[in-house]
């Protein structure tokens, strides 16, 4: 895995023709994947729905960065995968517009939340619902495995479905785990084992008791020793720099980054993306 800077934007390299597989930070838990056949994004969050929700609230949700492009220059989206309900990952304003703007995209929700989806906006006809280790091909160039993400805890509706995934995303090119918002659970890792993924995305902003009723995610450390045993060999860290009550240090990932021996560890930052070598 290469780490690649652009001085385009967004728009034009998403717009451009591809010949690889490449991965872009959209800010928070957001990525965009481009391959030659087909342009995905993961948790987008373009809005200021969260700031406006909490305005008044004990931890401001105001952004601390602004989108890393402009939604309404999108035109070529060929899927959007959420991985649960939180608005910074299934964004209320953002995700329908986005779904609009792209009639041909199709939208893949947790099926536990497809009521939900569709009380946004979304059209049935766009929503493709997802369960847990119920894999779906989506394309000749794209077939996903749902897992379980536990958002400090595994929550399932009585149907037996999660509502917080991840996606272990097949590409010509390689293996792609997103986790969504997670932190270590029992089974994780042989799960991840049987895929030979190449890239891990990771949330690294751990869990603040002090935060009470805001889930947390992987630590830095538990993100990389997730890697080392799963045998994932690149790590994108992100979950950072959105929110000023929830976010990480981009010192202590730098730190990681000159230290770790066996996982190829990087900091998610903009006007930059990471390619297979």
């Amino acid at each position: 895995m290469i780490e690649q800077s652009f001085s385009e934007s967004l728009e034009d390299r998403l717009a451009a023709n591809e010949t690889a597989s490449s991965v872009y930070w959209l800010g928070q838990a957001g990525f965009a994947i481009a391959t030659p056949e087909l342009r995905i994004f993961v948790d987008p969050y373009f809005s200021d729905f969260l700031a406006r929700k909490y305005a008044a609230s004990r931890y401001s949700h105001a952004r601390m960065m602004p989108p890393p492009l402009k939604p309404e220059k999108l035109m070529n989206l060929n899927y959007i995968l959420c991985t649960h309900r939180h608005g910074d990952h299934m964004d209320p304003e953002g995700l329908p517009f986005l779904a609009n703007q792209n009639p041909e995209c199709r939208v893949i929700v947790p099926a536990a939340e497809l009521s939900y989806a569709m009380e946004l906006g979304l059209a049935e006809p766009q929503l493709i619902p997802a369960d847990a280790d119920k894999p779906i091909t989506l394309h000749p160039d794209l077939r996903i495995h749902p897992i379980p993400a536990a958002h400090e805890a595994h929550k399932l509706n009585a149907a037996g479905s999660h509502h917080f995934l991840g996606y272990i995303l097949e590409l010509p090119t390689g293996v792609i785990y997103h986790s969504g918002d997670s932190v270590p659970y029992s089974g994780l890792i042989e799960r991840l084992r049987r895929h030979q993924i190449e890239l891990a995305l990771l949330p690294v902003n751990g869990r603040n008791p002090a935060l009470a009723g805001i889930a947390g995610n992987f630590s830095l450390t538990e993100a990389i020793d997730l890697c080392r045993m799963a045998h994932i060999p690149a790590l994108v860290t992100h979950h950072f720099g959105m929110f000023p009550f929830n976010t990480l240090d981009p010192k202590e990932i730098d730190s990681a980054i000159r230290t770790e021996q066996e996982v190829q560890v990087y900091r998610a930052k903009l006007g930059v993306c990471w390619r297979q070598s």
